[in-house]
């Protein structure tokens, strides 16, 4: 395995010298010239060609297609059934709609997103991550991927038939991170990473320490990934040496889940972590500030008579919230007809109802607390979920926009504990909010204490315990897909000027 490289790389080079296109045909051909080794061809003349076509419905076509044109045929996978125990059909299960789509947050030591960890269930499937490359191109497809990775990246669990199959043409090279678990490659896995990697494809491992992996194959990495809980201080001491040594493979620490965990892997020096320890309220030592105390006065305010003029005082000398609270609300996709230009307009405009949600979100925006920014997007990302989901249970007809706000209230507060550095019940009760919402915060007790818990359910990716609540809550998996959809999107918008 050690000559790999080097023969890689000179295979490069006659590529280059001779013209050849990088197909994985080519690749192989100088390789073994190179090598001495028994050629053995990729696929027939003409078939990757055949795959490259431009139709109206591009992806799907190309997925079907691509299925038969594989290099090593799969098994095949066990079929998907529906709640009622009906099996998908192939067509169904490349339908978006069959899908609910995780994104677990992968981030920098200081807590600024770093990409997205992403996995897909079809409902009433038996097991998790039994997705293939070009259903999650569908997704990514209806969804936008602009809407889900938010121009950072996305790490896809891949097989080794996935890397070289021609279903990875269907995603963006420069967004995703093409994750292996199996670190045992030969001469034609080592070729094709290459050419991956010339398109703007990155690659992680999963699997570091079993089976051992070469110094060859670590230097094909971008990224390899540590289970914090399941590694021994000393064996995660000697791989990063290892990691140094060979200027190769950025660490990620993964499942660090508590704020220790957290303090461990920074003793390490590990950069990426992928985990929620950042929910913990004692992650920092984080306190509130005059802007977001105000705030929380003007919360209980609009849930009173206070009239709107003693509201709009309360913002004076805080020239800072109301330059924000104008950039949030005349954001693109916000739907207003005209322009916001002064807190006046926004109070008579927006009205107390919709004041209320942005002076809400202004909590998170207004935060001097590193990871403030991370916590405001997956709060608002709860909220509007929650919003949109609420109006599909049976008893909030009567009460839609009641519930609705409720919703919305619930989600961007389930956070605040941590954001402010102070006890949730005490924040509650500063603002004054209703019995249904105190318990739905913290107790998880009724309709919006369940909502709340599918959201956090979603955001863990833990798909079997999200499809028991839908059952429950008696929401039609097609509904959350649509929320997310445009929760994902809202999100995304969030702050962008219309003009934009």
């Amino acid at each position: 395995m050690s000559e790999i490289i080097k023969y890689a790389r000179t295979t490069l080079l006659i590529l280059n010298e001779r013209g050849l296109a990088p197909t994985p045909d080519n690749y192989a051909k100088i390789y073994c010239e190179v090598s001495g080794d028994e050629y053995v061809p990729f696929v027939k003349a003409g078939e990757a060609e055949a795959n490259s076509q431009s139709a109206p419905n591009k992806v799907e076509k190309a997925v079907k297609e691509t299925t038969k044109a594989t290099v090593v045929a799969k098994p095949a996978p066990p079929k998907k059934t529906t709640a009622s125990g009906e099996a998908l059909g192939r067509k169904e299960l490349l339908n978006p709609e069959s899908f609910l789509l995780g994104r677990r947050p992968i981030l920098h030591a200081s807590q600024l997103i770093a990409g997205y960890e992403l996995s897909l269930y079809a409902y009433g499937q038996q097991s998790a991550n039994e997705f293939s490359i070009g259903e999650l191109a569908i997704v990514l497809k209806d969804i936008g991927s602009e809407g889900v990775l938010q121009e950072i990246l996305g790490f896809i669990p891949i097989t080794l038939d996935d890397l070289l199959g021609t279903q990875i043409s269907l995603l963006s090279s420069t967004r995703m991170v093409l994750e292996l678990a199996d670190g045992e490659l030969d001469e034609t896995h080592i070729a094709k990473i290459i050419e991956l990697k010339a398109k703007g494809f990155k690659f992680s491992l999963t699997e570091y320490f079993e089976p051992p992996v070469s110094d060859a194959v670590i230097k094909l990495m971008d990224f390899v990934k540590f289970d914090i809980q399941a590694t021994s201080n000393y064996e995660l001491e000697e791989a990063l040496k290892r990691l140094r040594r060979l200027d190769r493979a950025a660490p990620i620490a993964i499942n660090v889940e508590t704020p220790n965990q957290f303090a461990f892997s920074r003793k390490h020096s590990i950069g990426l972590i992928e985990g929620f320890f950042f929910q913990h309220s004692d992650i920092a030592d984080s306190t509130a500030n005059p802007d977001q105390m105000m705030l929380l006065v003007v919360m209980g305010q609009l849930l009173t008579d206070v009239e709107l003029p003693r509201i709009e005082k309360a913002f004076q000398g805080h020239t800072t919230l109301i330059v924000n609270l104008l950039n949030m609300v005349n954001s693109a996709g916000m739907g207003l007809a005209r322009t916001v230009d002064s807190l006046q307009q926004a109070l008579v405009i927006l009205g107390r109802r919709h004041l209320m949600r942005w002076v809400q979100v202004l909590l998170y925006s207004n935060s001097d607390l590193k990871g403030a920014k991370l916590l405001m997007q997956i709060a608002a990302t709860r909220a509007k979920l929650m919003d949109l989901l609420c109006t599909t249970h049976k008893n909030v007809e009567k009460r839609q926009e009641l519930y609705k706000d409720n919703a919305f209230t619930v989600g961007i507060l389930s956070l605040s504990d941590v954001l402010l550095g102070m006890d949730l019940a005490e924040i509650l009760q500063q603002i004054g909010l209703e019995e249904e919402i105190v318990e739905a915060l913290i107790s998880r007790e009724g309709f919006l204490g369940e909502l709340l818990t599918l959201t956090e359910r979603l955001e863990r990716a833990e798909f079997e315990e999200v499809e028991r609540l839908l059952d429950e809550l008696d929401i039609a998996p097609k509904d959350l897909r649509h929320a997310q959809k445009e929760t994902l999107r809202w999100v995304n918008n969030l702050g962008k000027s219309s003009g934009e």
